[in-house]
């Protein structure tokens, strides 16, 4: 075989491959969402003269095609191997894997986060809560369970000890001890619900509740549940399975979206097929949400400022309430929310949140 006809070769080659791939872009239909990313995937945008001369069009135009290039997983997981295997880098995505669990990089403390955290639940308590009987407590990330020492990981002690400091005339209610690595998903941040309820017990008797655990309940296994980390690690491996409890007083329980105008139950099946399974509990994330207990008439009621770890959690603790309030500060203002809802004396507040959130405060809206 000559050196021309081996040339001609490549050309064809090269030149199948890459009308190959153009082809395949055209034939293939956009996707909205990536479900291995959980995120919404961008669009063609509309054309116009004003984004054709600053620009944005053809700006716009490149990220559509990178999100809907045919193949776009596959090349991602191919990527993610590469990193791993050859380049012997630590994570992907900042997602890193020990023993088949997945991990998210976050080890830089941010001290005025923590400070601004503290001042910003000081200033609702005060200011929206006086009167009610007020209680804060911290997640720590599962990778603080981990006894893997050669990732860097936050330092839960020294942020909980400096969240402390700036924290008055609020009870912490500390769960460190409570939790072990075995109770979160192994693809997610999540804690898995029917692990925690030493955790409920441990909010409710603080509180001045009766305890959950000495109820019966009854199991729904959803699977496959992949979490947030699983996609963005792109390495593949086996799924979590999503567990919810049941009784007939959580099945009675009125869930009540102020966003949608809607009521529902507190779990839906159907979103373990959705961009974020996790959604099974309290249809994911919102801004505000009203739990009302028509099992329990003891006109006592909680107001749950929280990050999504009390998706699982709050169907627990509401059993012990007539009224469960989700208040989530990322999406809603206090002013806002006072348009909303009242403020009762006399009631519980409890502030929960996960240490990511606190070392990041800012997502907070003013």
């Amino acid at each position: 075989m000559n050196k021309n006809f081996k040339n001609l070769i490549i050309v064809i080659c090269f030149a199948a491959i890459l009308f190959g791939f153009v082809l395949a872009n055209i034939l293939s239909t956009d996707k909205e969402i990536s479900f291995s990313e959980r995120r919404k995937l961008n669009q063609l945008p509309v054309f116009t003269i004003s984004e054709l001369i600053f620009g944005d069009y053809f700006e716009k135009t490149e990220v559509y095609h990178l999100d809907q290039f045919s193949g776009r997983d596959f090349f991602r997981s191919v990527k993610a191997y590469f990193k791993k295997f050859i380049a012997l880098q630590c994570d992907n995505n900042g997602i890193y894997s020990v023993d088949g669990v997945l991990y998210k990089l976050n080890y830089n403390l941010n001290e005025n986060s923590v400070k601004e955290a503290a001042q910003k639940m000081k200033y609702i308590a005060t200011e929206y809560f006086n009167g009610c009987n007020v209680f804060y407590s911290l997640v720590p990330d599962k990778s603080y369970y981990s006894v893997n020492e050669f990732y860097p990981r936050l330092d839960y002690n020294l942020l909980s000890n400096l969240l402390n400091e700036n924290i008055s005339d609020m009870t912490c209610i500390e769960i460190q001890n409570l939790l072990s690595l075995t109770d979160f998903y192994n693809t997610d941040l999540h804690w898995s619900q029917n692990c925690i309820l030493p955790v409920a017990d441990c909010f409710l008797t603080a509180m001045g509740c009766g305890k959950v655990s000495n109820t019966s309940y009854l199991t729904t296994e959803l699977t496959p549940f992949y979490g947030s980390y699983y996609g963005q690690a792109a390495l593949g491996g086996e799924a979590d399975t999503l567990i919810y409890l049941y009784n007939d007083m959580i099945n009675s329980l009125i869930l009540y979206d102020y966003e949608a105008d809607e009521i529902s139950g507190v779990y839906d099946d159907n979103l373990i097929n959705s961009v974020d399974g996790y959604s099974v509990f309290l249809k994911g994330a919102k801004a505000l949400l009203r739990i009302d207990n028509p099992q329990n008439q003891n006109g006592k009621t909680l107001y749950l400022f929280r990050d999504s770890l009390s998706s699982s959690l709050a169907p627990l603790l509401a059993q012990e309430y007539q009224t469960l309030y989700l208040i989530d500060l990322r999406y809603i203002t206090m002013e806002k929310l006072a348009t909303y809802i009242p403020f009762k004396t006399d009631s519980d507040v409890l502030f929960l949140y996960g240490a990511e959130l606190i070392n990041k405060s800012e997502l907070f809206l003013n």
